[in-house]
């Protein structure tokens, strides 16, 4: 167990060692400050979702309200495209730098070296994903103050009003489950880091994956199957800002999304181990 724990030590410094690892956490602070240059501008689009539901505007334009806003807009959209680019990454570029080679020539099990490269990869995955929910919750802190919390987002039939207490602790609740739900396409990358390809074709396959769900997700055609789409059941985080929490459709989408997380790590894993890396 030590020998483990001072592997994956190792292992964590080396992905945090790649300029590559950090861009995700600047592109986030720069998006999301021009969110909030942006809601200032246009405070009128939530005037108008406020007035609509008998809500004083001064009273719940806080900063919850603006986080959620950042997170909505942000997370999945932009987080995607750098979960794929460093977990998709992860084992391949050790492949095309010939490295992996030399790790297997040490008596160490493949399914060892892919624990620690995937627990590498979920550590980055919820380290972005605690960064977002902090500095948005952070940003609209400073800017508007901590106040009552007022989430509206017509996409997912979500509208709510809570308490300044009441609303932290659903905050807590929803970014909790967004950092599970961001683990399910670093599962996917991961599986085909694992595949023999390059690391841009590793993040390309998992990209386009990923956005043909939700354009599928979309499409009034598959109304019927809806509940089956990746994108469907990873954006029910959003679900704990309900009024009374439908703790059923969390469970399900949280099993379903478990499922498609060991589905992607075996087929990765067994893959790998069937490769031959002498030629």
């Amino acid at each position: 167990m030590k020998t483990f724990a001072i592997q994956f030590y190792y292992e964590l410094l080396k992905l945090f060692a790649r300029k590559r690892t950090y861009m995700g956490f600047i592109a986030f602070i720069a998006i999301e400050l021009v969110i909030l240059l942006g809601v200032n501008m246009h405070k009128r689009m939530f005037l108008s979702s406020m007035e609509d539901y008998g809500l004083d505007f001064s009273h719940y334009f806080s900063g919850p309200t603006v986080a959620f806003q950042m997170i909505n807009y942000t997370a999945f959209s932009l987080g995607s495209l750098y979960l794929a680019l460093v977990c998709g990454d992860i084992v391949c570029k050790e492949v095309e730098d010939g490295t992996m080679r030399m790790i297997l020539s040490r008596p160490v099990g493949r399914l060892r070296i892919l624990a620690l490269k995937f627990l590498a990869g979920a550590v980055y995955s919820w380290s972005l994903a605690l960064f977002i929910v902090l500095t948005s919750l952070a940003f609209g802190v400073l800017d508007r103050g901590l106040g009552p919390f007022f989430v509206v987002d017509p996409f997912q039939k979500l509208a709510g009003a809570f308490t300044v207490g009441v609303g932290l602790d659903r905050y807590v609740m929803a970014t909790s489950a967004l950092c599970f739900s961001m683990t399910t396409l670093s599962c996917l990358a991961f599986m085909f880091s694992c595949f023999n390809m390059k690391p841009a074709s590793a993040t390309i396959v998992t990209l386009s994956i990923y956005f043909a769900d939700i354009i599928l997700y979309k499409i009034p055609f598959f109304e019927d199957i809806k509940g089956y789409f990746l994108s469907a059941n990873m954006n029910k985080w959003s679900q704990f800002f309900q009024t009374d929490i439908p703790w059923n459709v969390v469970g399900r989408s949280a099993a379903y999304l478990v499922a498609f997380d060991i589905a992607f790590l075996a087929i990765g894993a067994i893959y790998f181990a069937r490769r031959d890396f002498k030629s």
